[in-house]
């Protein structure tokens, strides 16, 4: 079996792969792939490089080099834009629950003491409190968080687990694969994808830390003329594939300009924020939680989602600006002829009634 190593990961042999396609003038020429993305790529992969080195002296464990590789296939031109933030795509629900109402957390003991059955007593209130009113993330939260109201596994990362018995064991490989999986996936925050504002109108720390933003599709942009003016938006440019054909051509390739498409992402907002409201006060802990999410399925919720329209609370779809542009404008126009539609039957109406009475 060949030994792992950070060179012969298959994620890596497909991004080189892909470098080296678009790199070819030959391939990118009929691929519609820009400069700024072959860069990107270039550089994710140096950075997979040093993630992974990280891993490899830090237990050289699987699940890092697993989050690495997860990283890197994320960076790619066609997955990177699609969430953000990613880490508030993978807000581990379970980490949050093991480093508040474990047994750690809690202190809750299998001793029959008097002083044992008020701890358990108080163990028991604090679950309680997360299944009823105790949101998940708390409102003091935000992923990658060193603390126990973050998403990160606290009692491994310190040190501090236990076994089934409820005994205490230290693992120092745990606690530095712990740390390098962290360090690899929180640490450089990520930017948004594009310079919208709508990719700022809400939070995602907080008791939104396992909210975000989801692309569903493309706005075109035909205002923008320029690749430059395109990208620095964090807009997608789309060479004219057509174009890049004609250069091929001696008689042609002095008279052919390249040329383009510039297309804006366009997201939309997902609310994953704990519990509901009832008269006014907010439940937030499990069970209103997932009450919450099953509401969520209804029918009519779906229906909307799938027609493209915001659901308060729920989902806010960012519009297209020229489209709705084009759409005011067209009910501009809709208006004033079904104005001069009125007009024209209220005239006819009005001689065929002077013609009666003649």
């Amino acid at each position: 079996m060949t030994k792992f190593s950070c060179q012969n990961s298959d994620v890596v042999k497909i991004a080189e792969k892909l470098l080296d396609m678009a790199r070819d003038n030959n391939v990118s020429d009929f691929i519609p792939i820009s400069p700024s993305e072959i860069n990107n790529i270039k550089k994710s992969l140096e950075q997979y490089n040093l993630d992974c080195a990280l891993c490899t002296n830090q237990g050289n464990s699987y699940r890092c080099h697993k989050v690495a590789e997860q990283k890197l296939i994320r960076s790619m031109p066609f997955l990177n834009k699609n969430i953000y933030p990613w880490n508030n795509y993978d807000w581990n629900y379970g980490n949050f629950i093991d480093n508040n109402y474990s047994v750690m957390s809690t202190g809750a003991t299998k001793s029959g003491s008097i002083s044992a059955v008020f701890k358990n007593m108080r163990a028991f209130m604090k679950l309680v409190k997360g299944y009823i009113s105790d949101p998940n993330p708390a409102d003091s939260s935000y992923p990658g968080k060193f603390a126990k109201d973050g998403d990160i596994s606290y009692y491994e990362c310190t040190g501090n687990l236990v076994d089934s018995q409820g005994n205490r064991i230290s693992d120092a490989g745990s606690v530095a694969t712990c740390k390098a999986m962290n360090k690899i996936k929180y640490g450089k925050l990520q930017e948004p994808p594009t310079k919208d504002s709508f990719l700022r109108k809400y939070k995602t720390t907080g008791d939104k830390s396992s909210s975000y933003y989801v692309k569903v599709g493309m706005c075109p942009r035909p205002d923008i003329k320029t690749i430059n003016e395109c990208e620095n938006k964090g807009y997608k440019w789309t060479p004219n594939v057509i174009d890049n054909v004609m250069k091929k051509i001696p008689l042609l390739s002095k008279k052919t300009k390249s040329s383009g498409s510039c297309h804006q992402p366009r997201y939309a907002y997902i609310n994953n924020s704990p519990g509901f409201k009832v008269a006014g006060v907010k439940f937030r802990g499990l069970i209103p939680s997932l009450a919450n999410d099953f509401m969520a399925l209804s029918p009519d919720k779906i229906v909307a989602a799938m027609e493209g329209r915001s659901i308060d609370n729920l989902f806010e779809l960012q519009q297209c600006p020229i489209v709705e542009s084009f759409r005011q404008n067209t009910d501009i126009i809709y208006n004033n002829v079904l104005i001069y539609n009125i007009m024209v039957l209220l005239i006819l109406l009005f001689f065929l009634v002077i013609i009666n009475k003649l």
